[in-house]
């Protein structure tokens, strides 16, 4: 008799557990199906990155000399990162992903002098840069 009353009662828990365990399931599809928000801002961040590292790249390949050609693809890297720069600026961001990828893009402008030293001295742009930074868990 005990061994039917756990049959029944361990039946009785995996009946009870069947709809917990398929909500569950359910749950992660659904969030797996989520778009992210803010894909498209993040991909145009993205791309506003890789500009800069591949001109990044030039001027060390090149110490600044750069044959015609790189001039060329310079100057196509500039305008779309200023292109995309002002489609970025009109994009609100709607996650936190999404802010952190405006401030990498925001950190490709960010001049330094020789020492380390930021070029810009206006206050609202140091503020902006030092919010860039603490965004991004940066010193």
């Amino acid at each position: 008799m005990a061994e039917h009353t756990l049959t029944t009662s361990r039946r009785r828990l995996l009946s009870a557990a069947a709809p917990a365990t398929l909500a569950l399931s359910g749950a992660a599809v659904a969030a797996s199906a989520v778009p992210n928000l803010d894909a498209e801002l993040i991909a145009l961040c993205a791309v506003i990155v890789d500009g800069h590292a591949e001109m990044d790249r030039y001027t060390v390949q090149y110490d600044c000399n750069d044959p015609p050609h790189i001039e060329a693809r310079i100057r196509v890297l500039v305008d779309e990162g200023h292109c995309l720069s002002q489609q970025v600026a009109d994009m609100p961001a709607a996650t936190m992903d999404g802010i952190k990828a405006k401030a990498r893009a925001m950190q490709c402008y960010q001049g330094e002098t020789s020492d380390g030293d930021l070029l810009w001295s206006n206050h609202d742009e140091l503020l902006a840069w030092s919010i860039a930074r603490d965004l991004l868990g940066e010193a």
